[in-house]
């Protein structure tokens, strides 16, 4: 899962403001030990997305110092609620080619803006010819915003990661595949590693049911959720899954651990449950037995040298940025006459502009009123154009998804893009798991329709997808 970096041997505070809650910890790296000097917490009432940057900053930095915690550099957990995923098969192309590649896999599938996203992606190989990337974005207004409020709390980040990448061993080293899943209070945390890198993170909630003052995980519903998930994935990496852990100190983590083994047999996976109170982490030694907490996992990763897959604290500036940024518009002593000399320089260029600017203007206004008829046209045409394609095929296309989604309304599509007559990819959100799922099974049964699969779930409320099939009489099952 990870990659050596240079160790750390200044402490480093980590944090969690996930759910309305701020926990913290300071641990410092001495050789092969990790001691833990302050830990501390407590509710935060803004939210870091809704409130001011200043508002929050100033309640973070209040509980940071009733714990008596005064260290700035800090890696934080990005909660993973925020995170959308996209599934990608890596063709045989050159490794050089593979970024490109899913920059434009990811600037054609998401359903949002690439341009809006912080972007980090994990690289999987179950094989010769299986190869796969699954890439995460978060948008960036959300991590600004956070970027901010940490400013605002006088802290200094080194790094935004979801804490859950963080647990030991959440992507097995011998290439098999595992499910993790983190138990919260009031939510559960979902990792899929397999075939060295991570294959899917998702946040599932209202799994908690509460009668008579006991909560009680509902195993079956948990179950199906994680039906759903797989079911998104490659079959090459979902064939390598044995694993179901579970891990974590919410209350009725034992008991759900005693219930899901029947509720997931289906899936073929081990149920193992896990209560992480040990004596070492990543490798290295702890000077105290704490119970497992994201902020703690992730200071921990981070001091012992290891480089979390996915990242998504933008880079900073250069030192050579920084400086240019700092003496830009001052004036230097000593360098009055070079300055005048490049102002000599810089009038002369511009003379030269300018008489290129008066050619061209005279071109422009001897062609303006050509160019103006045209655009006019231009307008007309676009006005009165199809928005979709006459062709029949790509109307026999539109006319067998019209009539599997949904006549409530439940599951739309926000884009259709049909290449080469055959592969049809569409975006859309749906109000729920079961409506997308009920519309694809639907889709599978159609004529002329074959290979249905899922490419991207992600959010909530409602949530967004992406799945593809192909289209013609050669591909009808």
């Amino acid at each position: 899962m990870t990659k050596s970096m240079t160790t750390r041997a200044h402490p480093l505070l980590g944090l969690d403001l996930d759910h309305g809650r701020l926990g913290a910890v300071v641990i410092r790296r001495s050789g092969s030990t990790l001691e833990i000097r302050e830990q501390g917490g407590g509710p935060l009432a803004m939210d870091l997305l809704k409130n001011e940057p200043e508002l929050v900053g100033r309640e973070i930095r209040k509980v940071l110092d009733a714990a008596g915690v005064k260290e700035r550099r800090c890696v934080v957990n990005l909660p993973a609620s925020w995170v959308l995923a996209l599934h990608t098969r890596v063709p045989d192309i050159e490794e050089g080619d593979v970024a490109e590649f899913l920059a434009l896999e990811a600037e054609r599938s998401f359903a949002r803006d690439v341009s809006e996203l912080v972007v980090a992606s994990s690289r999987m190989s179950a094989g010769p010819g299986a190869k796969f990337a699954t890439q995460f974005g978060v948008p960036r207004e959300y991590v600004a915003k956070l970027e901010a409020c940490l400013e605002a709390a006088g802290l200094k980040p080194e790094g935004f990661r979801p804490s859950l990448t963080a647990l030991p061993e959440v992507v097995p080293a011998d290439g098999s595949g595992q499910i993790t899943i983190l138990l919260h209070d009031q939510r559960a945390e979902v990792l899929v590693g397999a075939a060295g890198g991570i294959v899917a993170l998702r946040v599932l909630d209202g799994l908690v049911d509460e009668e008579g003052g006991r909560r009680r995980w509902q195993a079956e519903l948990l179950a199906r959720e994680l039906r759903i998930t797989l079911r998104a994935l490659p079959e090459e990496l979902r064939s390598r899954l044995n694993t179901l852990r579970l891990t974590g100190k919410a209350p009725g983590g034992r008991e759900l651990a005693d219930e899901l083994p029947a509720a997931v047999q289906s899936l073929g996976l081990r149920v193992a449950y896990e209560e992480f109170q040990g004596g070492s982490l990543h490798g290295l030694k702890l000077s105290s037995r704490p119970p497992m907490t994201p902020e703690l996992a992730l200071a921990g990763q981070y001091l012992a040298g290891m480089e979390g897959q996915l990242e998504f604290l933008p880079p900073r500036a250069t030192w050579m940025q920084k400086w240019a940024a700092r003496y830009s518009g001052k004036r230097l002593a000593g360098v009055g006459a070079a300055g005048a000399a490049l102002l000599v320089l810089a009038l002369v260029a511009f003379g030269a502009q300018y008489l290129q600017w008066q050619s061209l203007q005279s071109e422009w206004n001897a062609m303006k009123s050509r160019v103006g008829g045209i655009e006019e046209t231009q307008t007309v045409i676009r006005k009165f154009r199809p928005w979709f394609s006459a062709q029949p095929d790509h109307l026999a296309v539109m006319k067998r998804l019209a009539e599997s989604f949904p006549d409530e309304g439940s599951v739309s599509a926000k884009s259709i893009d049909i290449q080469n007559a055959q592969r049809v990819t569409v975006a859309g959100t749906a109000k729920d798991h079961a409506s997308l799922l009920k519309t694809i099974e639907k889709l599978r049964g159609m004529k002329d329709v074959a290979q249905v699969q899922v490419g991207q779930i992600g959010g909530k409320a409602p949530m967004q997808f992406t799945f593809t099939f192909q289209w013609g009489e050669a591909s009808t099952p």
